[in-house]
């Protein structure tokens, strides 16, 4: 369905509520931000917590560097590099096989692992729904069929929820 909504969409009407939209959700995602941190500054959570593991060398000295790999991980699969396996594998880094290099720096490998990105797939879907809107007649077989599809997807799906259990 995400497909067939960017298809139909018309910027030049839809501009300003989707610029005051993106402003709104942009607006409170940081006001909620800020408050987040100021109650982190307030309460200070885990300061009453002592960590047993702490001064006996089991916590790695590279841990405070994973957050890169997590925002790596996070481009890989918003960009997907097969676009049929975006639906059963998804990047991920092995944190549990480090890598040392000659100039003694670790690193983490990327890796496959199985279960489907969802945040690829929604990118794809997004990027076919913008290139069929832009190819106008020539897509409007290609929104036929995502919608013939979806319309068998809710059938499928009410039939579904009709004969399962409460």
């Amino acid at each position: 369905n995400i497909v067939n909504v960017m298809s139909n969409l018309n910027p030049k009407e839809n501009g300003k509520v989707s610029a005051f939209a993106l402003a709104f959700i942009l607006f409170f995602n940081l006001l909620s931000s800020l408050i987040g941190i100021a109650y982190a500054f307030i309460i200070k959570p885990g300061e009453s917590v002592t960590n047993p593991n702490a001064g006996s060398g089991t916590v790695a000295q590279d841990s405070g560097n994973q957050i890169s790999y997590i925002f790596r991980d996070l481009l890989l699969n918003i960009f997907p590099d097969n676009i049929i396996a975006v639906s059963l594998n998804q990047a991920s880094t092995n944190f549990s096989g480090p890598i040392k290099n000659s100039n003694n720096e670790t690193t983490y490998p990327s890796v496959t692992a199985a279960g489907t990105n969802m945040i690829g797939v929604l990118f794809c879907s997004l990027v076919f729904g913008i290139a069929a809107n832009g190819a106008k007649e020539k897509g409007e077989a290609f929104k036929q069929f995502f919608a013939s599809l979806g319309e068998v997807t809710m059938l499928l799906m009410q039939k579904f929820l009709l004969v399962t259990p409460v």
